[in-house]
């Protein structure tokens, strides 16, 4: 089902979350709001462009991320990123948006230097590590899914959410015992944590009512 609402040419973080909730690897990392939604998804195997063979019955165990999203912004230590989530309009996260669509990246760089010095008198920090921000929620999956990102930097040898957050209070796994998530599902259905929630497709219809009368 083709998305209707189609971003403009320039706004390339909507571009970004559009390809990444279709499946084409980009620099975000999804999350939610939702530990519901975070559960299903721990529990469920989806692919995009597949219906069968989407619930896990591996017996293998599944995690749960939860993390703390204004720890991870102030660690940049950048006045322009609070202690609390960002928003998708924040100058850093459009940087971070726009980077991979430019090729010549010191031409670039020097050009955002030098826009940032008119218009706040103070040098530009580029951002080295990811940043945790909500997004306008514009495509209907974002809002029933409660989406939230982080968007990384261009790869190196930086370092990762994971050696960032090393508090426990603001990163923190929890193991889903593989034997559990046939009766986690279950319990997801009952509280209305469905795929045609998430996904509102037909496909997704269609597979609700399999799963319920099978």
């Amino acid at each position: 089902m083709l998305e209707k609402r189609i971003p403009g040419s320039t706004d390339h973080i909507s571009w970004l979350i559009l390809a990444q909730h279709f499946g084409l690897p980009t620099r975000l990392l999804d999350w939610t709001e939702s530990i519901l939604v975070g559960l299903w998804f721990s529990v469920n195997t989806y692919h995009t462009n597949e219906i069968k063979n989407e619930t896990d019955d591996s017996k293998e165990d599944a995690e749960l991320w939860v993390m703390r999203p204004g720890s991870l912004n102030k660690y940049h230590k950048n006045e322009f990123l609070h202690d609390d989530i960002a928003l998708g309009e924040n100058s850093l996260v459009q940087y971070l948006a726009e980077q991979p669509m430019v090729r010549e990246e010191m031409r670039y760089q020097k050009a955002v230097k030098k826009d940032w010095k008119e218009k706040y008198g103070r040098e530009f920090k580029f951002p080295q590590y990811p940043i945790a921000f909500v997004p306008q929620r514009t495509f209907q999956r974002q809002a029933s899914q409660l989406s939230v990102f982080t968007i990384h930097p261009r790869p190196k040898k930086g370092k990762s959410i994971e050696e960032i957050l090393k508090n426990k209070k603001d990163l923190s796994s929890f193991i889903i015992p593989g034997e559990s998530k046939e009766e986690l599902r279950r319990e997801l259905l009952h509280l209305g944590i469905t795929k045609r929630m998430l996904f509102q497709d037909l496909e997704s219809l269609s597979y609700d009512i399999l799963n319920e009368v099978l």
